[in-house]
């Protein structure tokens, strides 16, 4: 296998992947190794069916929301840089604490 150095593969960076079902998530790389890949509070999108909307959701409605989710390497068919909007929401969602955009301050959730 040719191994290569990514600036999108690395701990600590959010990032946008699909695995081999087909589902796409959104994540924080925490950490790594040969075989796998662990996500802090993976999210897919869900669309709202009344109106349409497209939010994030937990990647597992019957695991832990709030547990790191090991990815085995062989499943991500693709990773990618995410949209800024979409690293925007899942930081909001992923966040210990609560982003307050207009005065710049940070306040416990």
């Amino acid at each position: 296998m040719l191994e290569t150095k990514s600036t999108i593969f690395e701990i600590g960076k959010i990032v946008a992947f699909r695995i081999s079902t087909g589902d796409e998530l959104i994540g924080k790389i925490t950490s790594m190794d040969k075989e796998s890949i662990t996500i802090k509070k993976p999210c897919g999108l869900q669309v709202n069916p009344q109106n349409g909307q497209v939010g994030l959701a937990p990647a597992s409605m019957l695991g832990d929301p709030d547990a790191d989710v090991i990815y085995q390497r062989t499943a991500i068919i693709a990773i990618m840089k995410p949209r800024p909007d979409a690293a925007t929401s899942y930081e909001e969602y992923a966040s210990e604490i609560a982003l307050i955009k207009k005065s710049g301050l940070l306040v416990p959730k």
